[in-house]
């Protein structure tokens, strides 16, 4: 298939789903004429990985920033249709969208082909200040898809309920690096790190705990101050801040690095990798990507008890509180999942598996 595929976050940004999914797809033969919205922060910008060089470069789309204002909002659909008009062709099969602020651009534009939303996250969720607007274009966007995919079953309901009948509806999950050496494909003792002190100096340095990504609303802050200011726990947070943080856990922070340096960091350096999501609706309708890093990189993951994370729950040690996330941080891990659990795991949810789920139903639905 010839796609145009127009994805809502920088292609300098820190690799997110879009980034995988659009270099597998190419890997499958499809032709993909990728564009981006330009993101005017660049906080969280990192140098683009060689793996995830397209054939042709990425087109740059310009939009304004502070997407929140009726004009604003207005001015920047304008935008992006001018940009986007010229770039549909008779040749493109369909349209792949990742957000409704791209459908917003397209929506003017007659003779659209047909679409294909990757719903990745809730918009409406992550947009507060202009949840009408989101909300109105997110329910138009799912009414003109085709093909809708959600990356969770969360959203898939939410899709259910706003997409019109006989569009084609399929979960595919965030997913790994496939074209990473992940420690739990190790099959030499190696791979598994239980937090049992073991390789600790005499001295008895910290328990390390990591998080890595963007720091925004949707993390538990009291969870993390916790662990930033308990006794024997050195926590860091490596990704841009997008939230004001109390002075002691801002001292964690440290800046984006490049995806394969960042998974090396974290193999080398933590005891514990952090998923530290407050417990609310948002948080049920998201598939963490680390998630499956983590359990790739074979340290014990802290996690809160979360019902999306339950299928997940063999490889977790969740807390309840900030109080028992310290508790369980500064004591030995119990190492549940065996070996070829987590491989299985992996294996089964790399990238380019998650690719060939959408291109199978991709070839169902357009070969009819």
């Amino acid at each position: 298939m010839k796609l145009l595929y127009v994805q809502h976050v920088d292609w300098k940004w820190i690799p997110q789903r879009p980034h995988f999914l659009a270099r597998q797809m190419i890997d499958l033969g499809h032709q993909l004429d990728v564009a981006y919205i330009a993101g005017w922060r660049s906080s969280g910008n990192v140098v683009v990985d060689p793996a995830l060089a397209l054939p042709a470069s990425p087109k740059k789309l310009y939009g304004l920033p502070r997407w929140a204002t009726p004009v604003v909002r207005a001015i920047d659909a304008r935008l992006l249709e001018w940009q986007l008009r010229p770039m549909i062709t008779k040749d493109h099969d369909a349209i792949w969208v990742t957000h409704p602020r791209v459908f917003a651009g397209l929506r003017q534009i007659a003779g659209l082909p047909p679409i294909i939303y990757d719903c990745m996250d809730d918009a409406e969720a992550l947009e507060p200040r202009g949840k009408n607007y989101v909300s109105v274009v997110d329910q138009q966007l799912f009414k003109s898809s085709r093909v809708v995919i959600s990356s969770s079953p969360k959203l898939d309901a939410k899709a259910g309920s706003r997409a019109r009948q006989g569009t084609c509806r399929l979960v595919v999950g965030n997913g790994c690096r496939g074209d990473y050496p992940w420690p739990v494909m190790r099959n030499d003792g190696t791979g598994v790190r239980s937090h049992d002190g073991a390789d600790r100096p005499a001295d008895q340095r910290p328990t390390q705990a990591l998080f890595y990504g963007t720091i925004g609303g949707w993390l538990d802050i009291e969870v993390l101050l916790a662990l930033a200011e308990a006794p024997g726990v050195e926590l860091r947070l490596v990704g841009p801040v997008r939230t004001s943080l109390p002075e002691s856990l801002a001292a964690c922070c440290h800046e984006p690095m490049g995806h394969t340096q960042l998974l090396q960091f974290a193999e080398r350096w933590a005891d514990w990798l952090v998923l530290p999501f407050r417990k609310d609706e948002f948080s049920e309708t998201v598939d963490p990507v680390k998630l499956h890093e983590y359990v790739g990189l074979g340290h014990p993951i802290l996690a809160p008890e979360l019902e999306v994370l339950r299928p997940a729950d063999r490889f977790l040690a969740m807390y309840r509180s900030p109080a028992h996330a310290v508790e369980i941080t500064t004591s030995p891990a119990l190492v549940r999942a065996s070996h070829q659990e987590r491989q299985e795991y992996i294996l089964s949810r790399t990238w380019a598996a998650r690719a060939l789920e959408i291109d199978l139903a991709l070839a169902e639905v357009f070969s009819s």
